[in-house]
């Protein structure tokens, strides 16, 4: 329940012109003493849970001393633009992980599952339309031991998805719909479950150069299966995002300041998530 960190994916309907190329990071921290339960009571005791648990509700990571998950990510990012209205995204995120609770602590360290984002656009006027399929490949370990801290989930993941877009000179608006085929990791048995992605975007540019994201995202998943074959009610998130951004043109430059904050879920952690992107293009 508490690998699953969020992370910023930078993608949008709007397609990069053939060969061009952008390059850029983004890091994220997260440090969370609570998480959103998942199922319904879940019998927990101890004295930082004096009351029954029920699914969605806040609560520490231990009903004993509290518990804690960390996490440092780093991902790189490259989009790259093709003939034909299409553009290729990659992601590759670097990942460091601590799991606290009452038995004690471990630490992660290393790479998370690559995505990489095929988008195909349509522009009419002022708006345009993107079909979009994500393959999450799992080149991070994923062993789901007990006293692990997974970084990726080792199995494929196959999203299609849709995006519409709308802009001007005030800013635009964006609309992200897309539904997660989780496959069964080969190794474990556990099949984690299909998820659908909505999201909404609008961004505000009172300046040339400089302005505002707000975007609500939103994950609805089916139960897991586990590998003993146990079914175990699905992840869910509500979560907003806010962020300035400054686009200087002479540099060819995006940088992006922002928080995700947490509004409901379970089997989530419930903390505010602090990050930042750069990107630059070589060739625009």
């Amino acid at each position: 329940m508490i690998w699953w960190s969020v992370s910023v994916a930078w993608s949008s309907p709007w397609v990069e012109a053939p060969g061009t190329v952008s390059l850029g990071v983004n890091v994220s921290s997260l440090s969370a003493q609570q998480q959103f339960a998942g199922g319904e009571a879940q019998g927990l005791i101890g004295p930082l849970c004096p009351e029954p648990i029920f699914g969605g509700q806040r609560m520490p990571f231990s009903c004993v001393n509290g518990g804690r998950f960390t996490q440092r990510q780093a991902t790189l990012l490259t989009t790259v633009g093709l003939p034909g209205s299409v553009a290729v995204d990659v992601q590759l995120p670097v990942v460091s992980a601590t799991f606290e609770d009452d038995i004690g602590e471990t630490v992660a360290l290393g790479l998370g599952d690559m995505r990489v984002t095929l988008r195909a656009g349509r522009q009419w006027g002022r708006g345009v339309i993107a079909a979009t399929l994500l393959t999450q490949i799992p080149t991070g370990p994923g062993n789901f031991q007990d006293r692990d801290v997974p970084l990726g989930t080792g199995q494929f993941d196959i999203v299609p998805g849709v995006r519409w877009g709308f802009g001007d000179a005030w800013g635009w608006v964006e609309v992200w719909q897309s539904f997660a085929i989780r496959l069964r990791n080969p190794t474990t048995g556990v099949n984690l479950g299909d998820e659908w992605r909505p999201a909404a975007l609008i961004g505000w540019t009172p300046w040339p150069t400089l302005g505002a994201l707000g975007r609500v995202d939103a994950l609805v998943a089916l139960p897991d299966v586990d590998s003993f074959g146990i079914r175990i009610p699905g992840r869910s998130l509500l979560q907003a995002r806010v962020a300035g951004f400054a686009r200087p043109r002479s540099a060819r430059a995006w940088f992006e300041v922002g928080v995700a904050v947490p509004l409901a879920g379970r089997r989530w952690p419930a903390a505010v998530q602090p990050y930042a992107t750069v990107l630059t293009w070589l060739n625009r």
